[in-house]
């Protein structure tokens, strides 16, 4: 997450680019950062449980097949929680 007073379109850029959260720009409400972390903190617990499913996969059974339904659901999933909280902070924007 990137947090600034000085918005600038470049600085959203590189934001991006180095895989930021989300961009807030100051003065941030306490509930709106408690979510952007907590989001945060899903997401990172949820590419942690990914990598390591991935890796009973290669133990248990190594055929690529098992191991890219494994890596699509996950995606799926982790698709469905940005969209789900996009769709809250939408609805938080209105």
């Amino acid at each position: 997450m990137l947090i600034t007073g000085v918005p600038s379109v470049d600085s959203a850029i590189k934001a991006v680019e180095y895989g930021a959260v989300r961009y807030l720009v100051k003065p941030v409400g306490n509930e709106d950062l408690r979510e952007v972390v907590s989001y945060a903190v899903r997401l990172r617990l949820l590419a942690l449980a990914k990598r390591k499913a991935v890796e009973l996969m290669k133990e248990t059974d190594d055929t690529d097949a098992d191991r890219s339904r494994l890596e699509a659901q996950f995606d799926r999933a982790l698709a469905s929680l940005w969209m789900a909280v996009t769709s809250r902070q939408s609805r938080m924007v209105t």
